[in-house]
């Protein structure tokens, strides 16, 4: 699932150009910038896959072609899997990550969220 995502992902980015950030002032934290973002959406269970990315993984700095205005950050949005694209995408830049992000990132660029 997750080269499909980034495949659409580089799709997406080389259509769009620059992604919009939305910038922190402190730590995103998961409840507050990542859970109530996915749940203000209208999301149809087995078609829109929510997911989070490390914005310092080097594939998708590369991809995002942007220098960062903060120290961390992540790229949130859903994978269609109907039409193979990357929907309700953003950027949020940070000073920091809070433990629950950075737990369920772990080491991983790219978390599925359930």
């Amino acid at each position: 699932m997750w080269d499909f995502i980034f495949d659409a992902l580089e799709t997406l980015f080389d259509w769009i150009g620059e992604i919009v950030s939305i910038i922190i002032d402190g730590a995103i934290k998961m409840f507050t910038h990542v859970v109530q973002y996915f749940k203000g959406l209208v999301l149809r269970k087995n078609r829109d896959v929510p997911f989070i990315a490390n914005e310092n993984s080097q594939r998708l700095r590369e991809m995002l072609h942007q220098a960062p205005v903060k120290n961390v950050g992540i790229f949130e949005a859903t994978y269609n899997e109907d039409t193979d694209e990357i929907e309700n995408y953003r950027s949020l830049e940070a000073d920091s990550l809070d433990p629950e992000i950075k737990s369920v990132l772990g080491n991983e660029p790219l978390v599925v969220l359930n």
